[in-house]
């Protein structure tokens, strides 16, 4: 009896961890089906070891410790990704004006973090104080400007501190328009 009770958990852990291990992983020159999706990078990443993840030029920088310890108080891993898409469910507002054809969605979304994480997100050749990045607030149902806290030159980037990962977009700067 005890045997088959084994058997059972190991092959309920084995199935549920096969989506761990067959992240998607698509050339970033590769457009997808339908012209949507412009990539989707995936990547496990440890708490004790923290790392990174890039795609599309925009990546995501992750501390020791930034993941929390799982239920035991042992060490977790999780599963980051981000994905280039030209369209997503709530678009931009009358307001705000893209920089960049691309929307970002990083994951895991849903998840708080323990310590911030930071993301960048690539710029090309305008000023940092050009542009901003603005995040879909699920909660609030609306887009909502994120403070830029670094710039890197190579290759030229502003980042973004946040707890939690979801979808973003590279914004004209709305001080510096027209309207203002």
């Amino acid at each position: 009896m005890k045997k088959i009770n084994l058997i059972k958990w190991i092959s309920y852990f084995v199935i549920s961890a096969i989506p761990l291990f067959t992240a998607c992983e698509k050339n970033e020159d590769d457009n997808g089906s339908g012209g949507e999706q412009i990539f989707t990078k995936a990547k496990i990443i440890s708490n004790q070891s923290g790392g990174s993840i890039e795609g599309g030029g925009s990546k995501i920088e992750i501390a020791s410790g930034a993941i929390p310890k799982n239920g035991s108080n042992t060490n977790a891993e999780v599963t980051f990704s981000i994905e280039g898409t030209t369209q997503v469910d709530n678009p931009l507002p009358s307001g705000f004006r893209q920089a960049s054809n691309n929307y970002v969605i990083m994951g895991p979304e849903a998840f708080n973090f323990a310590l911030p994480l930071t993301l960048y997100f690539p710029i090309g050749d305008r000023e940092p104080s050009e542009v901003c990045v603005a995040k879909y607030d699920d909660l609030e149902g609306k887009w909502l400007i994120q403070p830029t806290c670094t710039y890197t030159e190579h290759p030229r980037r502003i980042g973004i501190s946040g707890m939690n990962l979801g979808t973003y977009v590279l914004i004209e700067n709305p001080l510096l328009g027209t309207n203002s």
